[in-house]
């Protein structure tokens, strides 16, 4: 890691630990419109889609609903992209 990387070393924090994968988001997003977005990501990876389908489908639904990038676009997946069972 490089000293300042922030959400980098985050994101890859819980990839040294052993996560497969970890959606972040940097800044302070804490908010209904926050959860409300990774509800519907979990909801999409329950109905079978892969990390990296779900987070685009999440994203598209909350665009639809929210104009401002601001509600949908900071989320990022890091790691594998395989199905939501291990």
């Amino acid at each position: 890691m490089v000293k300042g990387e922030g959400i980098l070393s985050l994101g890859y924090a819980f990839l040294y630990t052993g996560a497969r994968s970890a959606v972040v988001a940097p800044g302070n997003l804490i908010s209904n419109i926050a959860v409300e977005y990774m509800i519907s990501f979990y909801r999409y990876l329950k109905k079978g889609y892969t990390k990296a389908e779900a987070l685009n489908m999440a994203k598209r639904k909350m665009k639809e609903k929210y104009k401002i990038p601001y509600y949908w676009a900071s989320f990022i997946l890091y790691g594998g992209n395989g199905n939501f069972k291990r």
